[in-house]
């Protein structure tokens, strides 16, 4: 709870395609969390069969991560981002999209 993670995807709504996904990681005060490392951002189709699609997000500065992803398929999407914090913890969240054609 000390730490957030928040993640906005570009275009939205999502695309089958390429897409932008920024990750923004923020401390208990709400201030941007650098030096986190790896952010690796996972996509996994909600049913079963798909090979998963993972990126790894590079830090902007300010708090935020960039990962350049790929929506594979239309269809409902879970996506898990898993960050690493500078003190050894693992933050994670997952998220649920609907891609469109």
């Amino acid at each position: 709870a000390d730490v957030t993670l928040q993640l906005t995807v570009e275009p939205a709504p999502p695309s089958v395609g390429f897409a932008r996904l920024d990750v923004v990681l923020l401390d208990s005060a709400g201030a941007p969390l650098d030096g986190a490392t790896p952010v690796i951002v996972r996509g996994d189709m909600a049913h079963a069969g798909m090979r998963p699609v993972l990126a790894t997000a590079i830090a902007q500065g300010d708090g935020r991560y960039r990962a350049d992803f790929e929506w594979t398929m239309a269809g409902d999407w879970i996506v898990t981002v898993e960050a690493t914090l500078p003190d050894g913890r693992v933050k994670a969240a997952v998220f649920d999209y609907t891609v469109g054609n």
